[in-house]
């Protein structure tokens, strides 16, 4: 007798974690910068939603190192590679943070 596989069970691609992760970085990176502009700009609610935003991340990035270490090992040094290439612009963007609003539906 075969064994039953769902479709829901199908091991993702190495690629697509490695996406995952490194997305994964850019926004706790992006976030950081967005706390820290509200913080300087002494906007409480802001404040708070980066916050907890960059926490949310941030245990997603953990699940993600323990899932898969060595990948998140490598994509945390492409990450920081990446950010001495192309460092983040002095200036926030006009509508950087509309990314992280809530209902924000892209």
């Amino acid at each position: 007798m075969s064994a039953y596989h769902s479709p829901l069970q199908k091991p993702s691609p190495l690629w697509r974690d490695f996406y995952a992760i490194l997305s994964t970085c850019n926004r706790c990176r992006e976030l950081a910068r967005l706390r820290k502009w509200a913080a300087k700009k002494h906007l409480d609610i802001p404040l708070r939603l980066y916050t907890n935003r960059l926490g949310d991340e941030e245990k997603r990035l953990l699940r993600y190192r323990l899932e898969h270490p060595q990948l998140s090992a490598f994509a945390y040094v492409l990450h920081v590679f990446a950010g001495l290439l192309f460092p983040a612009p002095r200036f926030m963007t006009k509508g950087s943070a509309q990314v992280y609003r809530v209902g924000y539906a892209g």
